[in-house]
């Protein structure tokens, strides 16, 4: 693997944990019924940051692009599971 690629793997890590993570927090205690349209304005607030991130990094950098969207699709979805994991648990 050349340089562009680790580039691209561990920017796309970074952002990766770093959304799911903050998806995470967010989810927190659970959406209240009167807070359910504010937590979808900060969904999609989070999935704006997130692709204005993925595209700075394009823009600006030489990371090849292949190896960071798989790096960003692969390090959120451990988190994803992770997260899904828990409320499976605590269900049981």
């Amino acid at each position: 693997m050349d340089q562009v690629a680790w580039l691209g793997l561990v920017i796309g890590a970074v952002i990766g944990t770093v959304y799911g993570l903050v998806q995470r927090r967010s989810m927190g205690a659970g959406p209240k019924p009167a807070a359910v349209g504010g937590a979808f304005a900060g969904a999609i607030i989070r999935l704006a940051i997130l692709l204005l991130v993925v595209f700075l990094v394009v823009r600006f950098t030489t990371a090849n692009r292949l190896w960071l969207a798989g790096a960003v699709m692969v390090s959120y979805g451990i988190v994803f599971v992770v997260m899904m994991l828990k409320v499976l648990w605590k269900n049981n």
